[in-house]
């Protein structure tokens, strides 16, 4: 199952919107403040671990800054590689901490 991970522009800041099971969450990729992430990752891990799925990112109509997309292409990249890693040390590790 594809999730969504939106990059665009709300209120003049960039934002990595992403879908999760409990709605979405937004990461101003502004800000230098980046605990935001730390929570969002322990919940798509947690999220994970109950089910399959993965990001694919979408660009809002528009949206210009091309440095940006590129950026968040390679992060929605890594972040479906970790989950597959962390996915696959769980199915083999019944001690692994998230299952």
């Amino acid at each position: 199952m594809d999730r969504i991970v939106l990059l665009c522009e709300k209120e003049g800041n960039d934002i990595l919107e992403f879908e999760l099971n409990k709605g979405n969450k937004d990461i101003n990729i502004n800000n230098e403040d980046q605990n935001g992430l730390r929570s969002l990752f322990y919940s798509i891990i947690s999220e994970a671990m109950e089910e399959e799925f993965s990001y694919t990112l979408k660009v809002q109509d528009g949206y210009a800054k091309q440095l940006y997309v590129e950026i968040a292409t390679e992060y929605v990249s890594q972040l479906n590689t970790e989950l597959n890693e962390i996915r696959k040390i769980a199915r083999d590790d019944p001690y692994f901490p998230c299952t």
